[in-house]
């Protein structure tokens, strides 16, 4: 795990590549550490997560970085992109293509802040030779992704496990809003 960008710095000399990068939650990855940890591993990486919703450290990452992971990560089984608001759907459709082991994909922006993503590239799942081995997929706080659409989804391949809709600020003043609504923490996701 990488908790500051000292840490990654450090590894440039690891003969060994990486199978597994998790950059900590309170490390606000760029582009360039992402592309530099990426090209350290290769095609050895399997796991790749970053970002938080809590410190909003994913949102600095851009399509750059995403597009440099599905060129170089073939056999990546788990992406994790949490708060990265500034993935778009031809960055994510490129991981869909690319990355065909996937199992565990996650593309979220945060309760402050929609992602970028649209019911275009959530559609691209309905054909079943797109990522067919993907058991779980969490696409939260991406305003431009219909219900409708991951209702759709669900249906036509009811075993993979999704978790969408719009997460809840951690406020105070948020928890007694959705109190005296009668609702509850996390009473957006569905």
């Amino acid at each position: 795990m990488f908790s500051s960008r000292d840490d990654l710095d450090d590894i440039s000399g690891i003969p060994t590549p990486f199978r597994s990068v998790t950059f900590g939650s309170e490390f606000s990855v760029r582009d360039d550490d992402v592309i530099k940890a990426v090209d350290l591993c290769k095609d050895n990486l399997v796991v790749l997560e970053l970002g938080s919703s809590d410190t909003g450290t994913g949102v600095w990452l851009s399509d750059v970085a995403v597009h440099h992971i599905a060129s170089n990560c073939p056999n990546l089984r788990k992406l994790r992109l949490e708060s990265v608001t500034g993935a778009t759907d031809a960055a994510v459709t490129d991981v869909m293509y690319r990355c065909p082991l996937m199992e565990e994909l996650e593309v979220s922006g945060h309760d402050r802040s929609s992602g970028s993503l649209t019911d275009e590239c959530i559609k691209r799942l309905f054909d079943m030779s797109v990522l067919p081995n993907l058991k779980g997929l969490i696409i939260t706080d991406q305003m431009r992704v219909r219900h409708d659409v991951v209702y759709r989804l669900r249906r036509r391949r009811p075993k993979l496990k999704i978790i969408a809709g719009d997460t809840d600020s951690d406020s105070m003043a948020h928890s007694m809003v959705l109190g005296m609504m009668g609702m509850c923490y996390g009473d957006g996701l569905y």
